[in-house]
């Protein structure tokens, strides 16, 4: 058996695969024009970059949702970036969308409207028969379950495509053992769907029960005393069961936001004030630096995919004969990379990016200089890497 040969194609393969990781990184987000950019590398649940000054909050949902919203802002006062918007009718759920249909409904909110973050609360509404494929199908069987799955996955698909960050409240325990039951159903799909989906569940049966378990009109408020925070009908809320309801939501989303606003932190760039105006001129494409890549592509032939806010350098790859070729650095550019913006009065900002949240080994390594990155290293530079001892392409035991 030729192992040169086999160590030489596995190397390939290697760097093969290295390179089209990097393209579909970089073409990721450009494949879908509508959706707002979103980089690869962030680990933040929310968009560090929204594309305005502020994060629009849409509370979706039926009259537990409209409870939640009164409340929701005192509950994110902290986060004045924060605009909120309701959009609720009381008597809406999922199951008859004849009625009112909620992923018809978010799909014209999105095309009107820049969403960021979404918090959810629907089913209050649901126990009732629903239209399936097979006609109409009683609550509780298996049929009916599918259905509800599907509808759930609709809105949560809608959102999360226009990169929005869904946060799906579960419904809380109420008085009523028969209508408990059927909630749990609920919640089990919710939950389910959730997690497939790749959104946020947010529990609340727990926080609203006693210590056996059971269904409770009065419990610990949000200061910790106890008070009534349920309705005489066993599932509505009081406005102190309401600051409660608040409370779970905006424990979650505040962690978010701070990872988010960790990850766009520019050290040495200013104030709020000038990182807000270095973050508004990020989102436009400056045309001069546009010409410059497009007569780079002209004369090289090398596509370089414009990103917003792409700072364009010119590099002399005497090496091969190419002349000029178009380095791309976007704004939105992987932990330890340079950024450099024009903020006027002939002042620029000079920062590198580095996240205080990534604490892996992983995080780590992206944060290497571009020059010392593996994939520029040898895709770009040419240089042989020395492969390890025992590995298939080393070829010590030949004896060279």
């Amino acid at each position: 058996m030729n192992w040169h040969w086999i160590g030489v194609r596995a190397a390939k393969l290697a760097v093969g695969l290295a390179a089209l990781a990097f393209a579909l990184t970089a073409t990721a987000h450009a494949q879908d024009d509508d959706a707002p950019f979103v980089p690869a590398w962030t680990q933040s649940y929310i968009n560090p970059f929204p594309e305005t000054d502020k994060y629009k909050l849409y509370v979706i949902g039926d009259f537990l949702a409209a409870g939640l919203a009164t409340a929701l802002p005192e509950a994110l006062d902290e986060s004045a970036s924060i605009e909120i918007e309701q959009e609720t009718r009381n008597s809406s759920g999922l199951a008859r969308p004849d009625r009112y249909n909620w992923s018809r409904r978010i799909e014209d909110i999105l095309e009107d409207q820049t969403v960021h973050v979404a918090v959810i609360m629907l089913g209050t509404n649901d126990r009732r028969r629903i239209r399936a494929a097979s006609g109409f199908e009683d609550f509780g069987t298996e049929a009916w379950a599918e259905a509800y799955r599907l509808r759930v996955d609709s809105i949560i698909e809608k959102l999360t495509k226009a990169k929005v960050a869904v946060y799906w409240m579960g419904l809380p325990i109420v008085a009523d053992e028969e209508g408990r039951a059927e909630y749990e159903q609920i919640n089990s799909i919710i939950r389910e769907r959730a997690y497939i989906g790749g959104v946020k569940y947010i529990d609340t049966w727990n926080g609203f029960s006693d210590q056996f378990g059971n269904f409770s009109a009065y419990g610990p408020s949000v200061e910790g005393v106890t008070k009534r925070l349920r309705d005489n009908n066993g599932i509505g809320f009081t406005a102190e069961g309401n600051r409660k309801l608040a409370e779970f939501a905006a424990s979650v989303i505040k962690r978010d936001l701070a990872a988010a606003r960790r990850e766009r932190s520019i050290p040495l760039a200013g104030d709020e004030q000038q990182q807000a105006q270095i973050a508004r001129m990020s989102q436009e494409q400056r045309p001069d630096e546009q010409d410059n890549v497009d007569e780079a592509t002209a004369e090289t032939g090398d596509a370089v995919a414009p990103v917003p806010g792409d700072i364009t350098v010119a590099e002399e790859n005497a090496e091969n004969g190419r002349g000029n070729r178009a380095v791309s650095f976007s704004d939105y550019s992987p932990p330890g990379e340079q950024l450099a913006i024009d903020i006027g009065d002939n002042l620029t900002a000079l920062a590198t990016i580095s996240p205080a949240n990534i604490l892996s080994a992983r995080g780590a390594r992206q944060q290497l200089p571009l020059s010392e990155r593996l994939y520029y290293r040898v895709l770009v530079q040419g240089e042989k890497l020395k492969a390890p001892e025992g590995r298939i392409d080393n070829y010590a035991w030949e004896g060279g």
